[in-house]
């Protein structure tokens, strides 16, 4: 079984994009090319299969549902950030598309 993460990734201060991938750092490259603002993974969680990854995004989609934007994209409140140290625990990055 392959590793998989949810991800927070972040294109603006107030903006935060909440998904799963195998390697979320090639995903922010994939997606790179069709958003003007550097897209930036701060913070990972890994999961045992994609199965697990995907109803993580699901459930984290679902508890922050009133922060949402559109689509993946949150409002990068207080409540989202306070949810994302709890989920990650020490999974969070300072530097822009740096894989550990």
């Amino acid at each position: 079984m392959s590793m998989t993460y949810v991800y927070f990734a972040q294109a603006t201060p107030d903006h935060v994009k909440i998904g799963h991938a195998g390697n979320p750092w090639a995903r922010m490259l994939d997606l790179q090319c069709a958003n003007w603002h550097e897209l930036r993974v701060i913070a990972t969680v890994k999961c045992e299969s994609k199965y697990a990854a995907y109803h993580l995004e699901a459930r984290l989609h679902r508890e922050l549902s009133e922060h949402k934007i559109r689509g993946e994209w949150f409002r990068f409140t207080e409540e989202v950030q306070q949810r994302m140290a709890m989920v990650c625990g020490e999974e969070i990055y300072t530097r822009a598309m740096v894989e550990p």
